[in-house]
């Protein structure tokens, strides 16, 4: 599947327009870093990332917060794709689930440096969740995990 066929599966599933545009940026953006990493000579499949990106809130077509992953990697298979896109649906969120391929965490990564369309920094994404939700175990543990990831893919 291309980029073509996977927005118009999200746009036929009926996935907001606002979230199918968030999803093209943390594509473009993860893509930006898999190249990156790929080019000082780790292997990245690139292809992947930017499916996976693009696929990666198609949960929330079915739930909202953090359930959507866990309900992203759920229809993703059931649409028939690849574990490795169900994965990256699932461990991009704040919830259990912890990336461990590199795919997995630049998706993870781009999705937290992404706040609709524009980028900021870790700091002040969460610092937004802090306001709006409290300071939470989840959101410190999610934090710090985010940071570890940023300084794996730095």
């Amino acid at each position: 599947m291309r980029k073509k066929e996977a927005l118009a599966l999200l746009r036929a599933l009926g996935l907001p327009e606002h979230i199918i545009q968030h999803s093209l940026t943390v594509s473009e953006k993860a893509v930006e870093i898999a190249t990156r990493i790929q080019e000082v000579g780790h292997p990245v499949d690139i292809e992947l990332v930017e499916l996976g990106a693009l696929l990666h809130d198609i949960g929330r077509i079915k739930a909202k917060g953090i359930p959507h992953a866990a309900e992203g990697g759920k229809i993703l298979r059931e649409q028939g794709f690849p574990e490795p896109i169900a994965r990256i649906a699932e461990t991009h969120s704040l919830n259990d689930y912890q990336p461990d391929s590199i795919e997995e965490k630049i998706v993870c990564y781009a999705d937290k440096i992404i706040k609709g369309t524009r980028e900021m920094s870790i700091d002040d994404r969460f610092d937004i969740w802090i306001k709006r939700y409290g300071k939470s175990q989840l959101l410190i543990s999610a934090k710090k995990n985010v940071l570890k990831i940023e300084k794996e893919l730095s």
